[in-house]
Formats: structure tokens, sequence, C-alpha cells
């Protein structure tokens, strides 16, 4: 979730953020990919750090839009290098 659009999500149901681990699934993925030798390629941080510049998703729902698969397929093809 982009930070913009959290602290709106947040005002807007009244939830305290501090509530909320929002790296918890990628953790868990990330744990669950290391037991079971599995690469995994976590794109969040890349994400947040894009998505201070420029919206990532569609305003009407929630598939990336072309910048936000720009950025996914950088980091991806990053993640990738030295496993070639």
């Amino acid at each position: 979730m982009q930070e913009r659009d959290w602290k709106l999500f947040c005002d807007f149901w009244n939830l305290d953020p501090n509530d909320f681990d929002l790296d918890l699934e990628a953790k868990r993925l990330q744990e669950f990919c290391a037991e079971n030798n599995i690469l995994f390629c976590d794109l969040t941080p890349s994400f947040r750090t894009a998505a201070a510049a420029k919206n990532l998703f569609f305003w009407e729902d929630s598939h990336l839009n072309e910048y936000g698969n720009q950025i996914a397929s950088e980091a991806r093809a990053d993640f990738m290098k030295p496993h070639w």
C-alpha cells in the first residue's frame, strides 16, 4: 500500500497505524521461501521508494499502472542478476 493511500485509509476508517504491520505478509512469505529453498523477490521496498514520487496503480482498481509495472520489472531484473 502506498503511504498516501494508507494515510487516507486510516483517516477514513479511524484506524491506528501502529496496530498494523504492513510488512507482515512479505515477512511471512520470505520465511516460507527461505525454509523451502525458494527464491523470493520482495517488491515492497522498490514500490515504497517509487510511490513517493509517482502513483503505481490505476485509480479505478488495484492493478499496477505502466509506471508500477516498470518498477516491478526493474526490481525483478535486479534481483535475478546474481542468479543468472
